[in-house]
């Protein structure tokens, strides 16, 4: 019997083994399924970070206004993208992703989403400015700006808390005196 037993504690953990590393628990899905580019977590993480740091949350005396993460800004500019780009834009929007990140870790020594907020201001003022930066990642750069400031003017919150929006343009007051 002890033969038996340590036979098959031994063919459970070596089938132990062998199962689990493929059995992934910490890995989390992507925000957007994609179907026409491919983003790593990681690229996605920064993505999230540099959408955060252009439309930031913040506190208004004990009010809570969400920034462009908080109005799946995120989700947005990757469906935009993804749809409605053309391959060649798209091609050019994630080698721009690639190079940012590159160029972040060759500056600053660390990946964006991994910096301080004042270190990430920093870094997209010297690319906002352009000088001596990539044209890919300048494309990158412009266009998730660009997508992400019209995600968050168009999500509900600013068009209900921020902007107001009304459905008629104004109110008509028909009979008013003029007063000279």
């Amino acid at each position: 019997m002890d033969r038996r037993s340590s036979i098959q504690t031994l063919l459970i953990g070596s089938l132990a083994t062998l199962v689990l590393p493929s059995c992934s628990w910490f890995s989390r899905d992507p925000a957007v399924i994609l179907k026409n580019i491919t983003l790593e977590i990681r690229e996605e993480d920064i993505i999230a970070a540099l959408c955060d740091t252009l439309i930031p949350e913040t506190k208004k005396q004990e009010t809570v206004i969400p920034g462009a993460l908080g109005t799946q800004a995120l989700e947005f500019s990757l469906t935009m993208v993804d749809d409605c780009y053309e391959p060649k834009k798209q091609q050019k929007f994630v080698k721009g992703l690639k190079e940012f990140d590159l160029l972040c870790e060759q500056k600053l020594g660390n990946a964006f989403h991994k910096l301080e907020a004042n270190e990430k201001l920093t870094f997209l003022r010297t690319i906002a400015t352009g000088d001596n930066i990539p044209s890919d990642i300048t494309f990158f750069f412009q266009n998730l700006r660009q997508l992400t400031i019209r995600s968050y003017t168009q999500s509900e919150f600013y068009l209900t808390k921020v902007q107001e929006y009304k459905l008629v343009p104004g109110v008509f007051y028909g009979c008013v005196k003029v007063v000279s």
